[in-house]
């Protein structure tokens, strides 16, 4: 039987009084005041209006603060120890006249001395012979430890879901950046990512430039506005190579890239380390979380940096890797291992359009002389110089490559006798303007010879296009070079069909 039912039953015995059973009567009062004196619960007694108090245990001034006489003189006192925020409620359901007896409800009180406890009280009704009710019996008990585990739990159950979300999320991330190409697409998936994960109020996550002089803003979040670009020598985590977290309290340890951030706020600075040194800076700034959530916050934002080095170091490897295998690292232009592998493809798209796809090829003319004179140097140079010309009057679909040496190929989908003479004229005058200077000596002047093959017209397989082209050159270069020659129409085979205007910009 629990102690409620207990009291219930000493308590209708008490107040059942029959004139044949005083002894037993005076038994089962000392019996209630042994139990009800010496328990840590507040066991009460009232009247139905709760005009009168007929008995409160001790415990009452320890749980409330308050004597015990107090609630003798006003019954209703105790009402005015209850949490402002939960009166309205708890009065809903200790109603008088027992409308809503039995309760059972749990709300918090303010002590006297300010402390905050929660409160279980548990309210029946006392009938009498005829079943009316003439009082109200209950227990109160001080459930604020039990509370305070029960709350304890659920932050821990929470911080736990939180944790195995973040570190969910990391695992998408850290999948999903290895099958990135550019570290530019690589922005909009960890900015999303970053988002997701909620560490602080905001921050951003930079990358160091080729150059090494600044780190420029890949991602962010939240709605603070951070530096769009950060120095070395503005973070002290970059400079020290190791994380730097700046309490709100000593704003002068703050780093440069983030002192015009206004208010109280704590940052933390993590470098990226990857291949023995620095690849970028992830910057999380605190400013309403609790402490508990910050070293939370800063212990993932350590493993999310930690992940983030790794995998943006691969990113940038497989890019330099994929850059090396399809890029001439002198001109810039396209290698031939490019070209072959994406010159079958653009036949393939122009028949599938019915479009012709012009290829032509070009030769800087005495190139070889021009080296044994000026040198080896004086010839990259020139080069160098010709791959960004060449580049710069292509379109964004034409595939300008370095075929070997000093012979380069350009494939131009999509055009006709007419454009490709007008572009092959405007590289030929371009070519004769370019002027190079090599070690502050000024190089002469070049010349060019270009010969035009078009698909399908001169071949359907690559290798039969390619070696009409060439045939054209050595045409180009025999009737004195400097010029561009297409190559004849091939009689019963049709001719490409009329298109736009060749245009650098398309």
């Amino acid at each position: 039987m629990t102690l409620a039912k207990r009291l219930s039953a000493i308590v209708r015995a008490i107040l059942g009084r029959d004139a044949k059973a005083v002894p037993e009567l005076h038994e089962s009062e000392l019996r209630f005041r042994q139990v009800t004196d010496h328990i840590h619960e507040v066991f009460f007694l009232c009247a139905p209006d709760m005009t009168a108090m007929y008995y409160v245990s001790p415990a009452y001034e320890e749980v409330w603060g308050k004597s015990c006489q107090s609630l003798y003189d006003d019954p209703k006192s105790f009402a005015d120890s209850i949490h402002e925020e939960d009166r309205g409620p708890t009065f809903k359901k200790i109603a008088p006249l027992g409308a809503f007896i039995p309760s059972d409800v749990e709300y918090r009180i303010v002590r006297p001395d300010g402390t905050v406890r929660w409160i279980r009280a548990r309210t029946f009704a006392v009938h009498n012979e005829v079943g009316i009710v003439y009082r109200f019996a209950g227990i109160a008990e001080d459930i604020t430890a039990s509370k305070c585990a029960a709350a304890k739990v659920q932050q821990q159950s929470l911080a736990l879901e939180d944790s195995n979300r973040r570190l969910s999320l990391l695992g998408e991330l850290t999948s999903m950046l290895q099958s990135v190409v550019h570290v530019e697409e690589a922005a909009a998936i960890v900015a999303g990512y970053l988002a997701r994960a909620k560490m602080g109020s905001g921050g951003s996550l930079y990358l160091f430039r080729e150059s090494r002089n600044s780190l420029d803003l890949l991602a962010s979040w939240g709605e603070m506005k951070l530096a769009e670009r950060v120095l070395p020598d503005e973070c002290w985590a970059l400079r020290r190579g190791q994380q730097m977290r700046t309490p709100s309290d000593q704003p002068e340890l703050r780093c440069k890239h983030v002192r015009h951030v206004d208010g109280e706020s704590e940052h933390l600075c993590l470098p990226m380390m990857a291949e023995g040194g620095a690849l970028g800076l992830l910057h999380v700034v605190f400013t309403d979380e609790a402490a508990e959530a910050r070293e939370e916050d800063a212990l993932f934002a350590l493993r999310l940096s930690e992940q983030l080095g790794l995998a943006l170091a691969n990113i940038r490897l497989r890019e330099q890797l994929r850059l090396e295998a399809m890029q001439d690292p002198l001109t810039g232009l396209f290698n031939r291992r490019f070209l072959e592998a994406s010159l079958k493809r653009e036949f393939s798209r122009g028949e599938r359009e019915k479009n012709c796809v012009a290829v032509a090829m070009l030769d800087l003319d005495h190139f070889k002389q021009y080296n044994d004179v000026h040198g080896h140097d004086a010839g990259d140079a020139v080069l160098s110089e010709f791959g960004k010309l060449l580049m710069q009057n292509c379109r964004a679909v034409d595939l300008p490559c370095r075929f070997g040496g000093e012979e380069f190929l350009v494939v131009l989908p999509g055009a006709t006798r007419g454009s490709v003479a007008a572009w092959a004229e405007r590289i030929l005058e371009r070519v004769r303007g370019l002027r190079v200077v090599d070690e502050g000596v000024a190089l002469p002047a070049l010349t060019i010879s270009i010969g035009v093959a078009f698909f399908p017209e001169h071949g359907r397989e690559t290798v039969d296009v390619i070696h009409a082209a060439d045939e054209a050159l050595y045409a180009a270069k025999a009737a004195g070079r400097d010029r561009c020659v297409l190559s004849a129409r091939i009689p019963g085979v049709a001719d490409c069909p009329e298109q736009e205007p060749y245009d650098r910009a398309a």
